[in-house]
Parts: C-alpha cells; structure tokens; sequence
C-alpha cells in the first residue's frame, strides 16, 4: 500500500507540476549531453598528450613511425553544445520544437488539402477526404495556440497512468488482506483439538499390555 501511495503522490504532482517537470527534465537531458560530450574531449585530449610524451617508435628501415593520432570527437563536442542550449535554454528549445512540428503539421494539412481540391477538380471525393486534412490543420494550429499544453502532454498520460496504477494497487492489496483474513478464519475453524489417532492406538495398545502383564491374586488365598 505505502508503494500505491507514493505512486499516487508522484502522479498528482505531475498532473499540478507539468510544465515545472518538463523544464527541469529537460535541463537534466541537457546536463547529461553535456557531461558525456566533455568527457569525450577530455579523453581526446589526454590520449594526444600521453601520445605526444610516448616513446618513439621506428620500422625495420629505422624510419619513425608516428603513433596514430586519436580522432577529434565531434559528436562528443555537439553533445556538449547541445547540452549547453537544454540546459541554458530549456524552454526555448522545448517552444521551438514544438513550433517547428506545428509548422510541420499546418504545411502538412495544406498540402493534403490542395491535393484533394486537384483530385476534385477530376471528379467527385466523398467528404471524408476534406474532413482528413482538416483534422491534421486543427491539430497543427492547436499546437501553436498551446504549445506547453501539447509538450507537457506525454507528463499528462504518465501522471494519469501512474495514479491509476496506484488506486488499482490500494484495490489489489486491500482485497488480498481481505481473503487472507478469511482463508486463515476457515483453517481454523476446519481445525480439530484432540489426539491424534495414531497417538490413541498406541495408549490403547499400552494399556492391553498392562493388563496381559497384571498378575491376578486368588481372592481364597486371602
């Protein structure tokens, strides 16, 4: 029960703190672009100082041969720009991506919409054809009107998800004490004090022993 709890605490606060999380998530993203790309170049730097201060080395010939020069990381040094521009920028790369998708998905309707008008100008399309494009076009103008809405949204369903998961955890555990409790009242109300059988035979058996071992006394004699 105390894990459904925590799991329902961490999704209302993601429900009420969505675009706090979002922009606290993407500055952590940006920190950890940017520590594996300095980690890169620092790398880079030390396997080119140790192979500056190596032993040369020489062919058959006696010529030198140099030692293979390791290769700049750039990959490691645009993870650290980009890291740089998360963490620095959070919310402005979060509005700018999610600007860029909506222009994406208005170009998009556009486009389906004058395909559609060419393929009409043919011949008859049934109105689903319109309907279509139109959807993609609202989504993509909703996108622009609420941009934090729409980039928090994924935050929205994982907050939803886990408060779900933990009220059907709370119902789970709550119904599993429940049976347990009556299972253990059914044992015990099925359990019989008494002596075993086998322990009775054997008192009965002991007591024949007895008997045949008595010695019997002629009541004359006395």
């Amino acid at each position: 029960i105390f894990r459904a709890l925590i799991t329902i605490v961490v999704g209302v606060l993601l429900l009420k703190y969505r675009e706090e999380t979002m922009h606290w998530l993407t500055i952590v993203i940006g920190l950890l672009f940017f520590i594996s790309g300095l980690l890169s170049v620092c790398f880079y730097l030390y396997e080119k100082q140790r192979l500056k201060k190596a032993t040369p080395l020489f062919d058959a010939q006696g010529n030198e041969v140099g030692h293979r020069t390791p290769t700049f990381p750039f990959v490691g040094f645009g993870s650290m720009i980009l890291g740089l521009i998360l963490a620095m920028m959070s919310t402005t790369f979060v509005l700018g991506v999610t600007y860029t998708l909506a222009a994406i998905l208005i170009l998009g309707g556009i486009n389906q919409l004058i395909n559609v008008g060419i393929a009409r100008s043919m011949e008859p399309v049934p109105w689903i054809y319109w309907l279509l494009p139109l959807v993609t076009l609202g989504i993509g103008i909703f996108v622009i009107v609420r941009p934090m809405e729409v980039a928090t949204l994924p935050l929205l369903i994982i907050g939803c998800g886990m408060i779900y998961y933990g009220i059907i955890e709370c119902v789970n555990a709550v119904l599993l004490h429940v049976r347990r409790k009556k299972h253990l009242q059914l044992e015990q109300a099925n359990t019989v004090e008494g002596t075993p059988i086998e322990d009775a035979n054997m008192e009965n058996t002991n007591s024949d022993t007895d008997i045949e071992d008595a010695e019997i006394i002629d009541e004359d004699a006395l």
